[in-house]
């Protein structure tokens, strides 16, 4: 089983089914994801957890062309503006480690949630 962090808001927006989309770089940990493992989410305010199986994997040379081929609703929720999804991805990586790496658009489906860990 994976797992990844998600800030609060990217966290709500993933349980609520609102967030169908994670994008990140395809770096090693992430090279290691395959269509039908889990991912466990945890929000880094609250611990809690949401376990999310992948249904589907896309690779993309940069977080642009993720963003070009993919709705933003489903990467940052319903009324989400495009130009501000890609700014808050590329405030999270440098532009060194998107060329190096390049992105991984990861489908997913919410399959359970968990209470925080103490």
């Amino acid at each position: 089983m994976h797992r990844m962090r998600l800030r609060p808001r990217w966290f709500d927006l993933l349980t609520t089914g609102h967030k169908t989309v994670e994008i990140r770089l395809h770096d090693e940990r992430r090279a290691a994801v395959r269509l039908g493992d889990s991912i466990t989410f945890s929000n880094t305010d609250t611990r809690q957890q949401t376990v999310a199986e992948v249904i589907g994997l896309r690779r993309f040379a940069s977080f642009a062309a993720a963003l070009d081929a993919i709705p933003t609703a489903a990467v940052a929720g319903p009324g989400a503006d495009r130009a501000t999804a890609e700014a808050e991805l590329t405030a999270t990586y440098s532009p060194a480690d998107e060329a190096h790496h390049g992105v991984l658009a990861i489908t997913m489906q919410v399959a359970a949630q968990m209470h925080p860990l103490s």
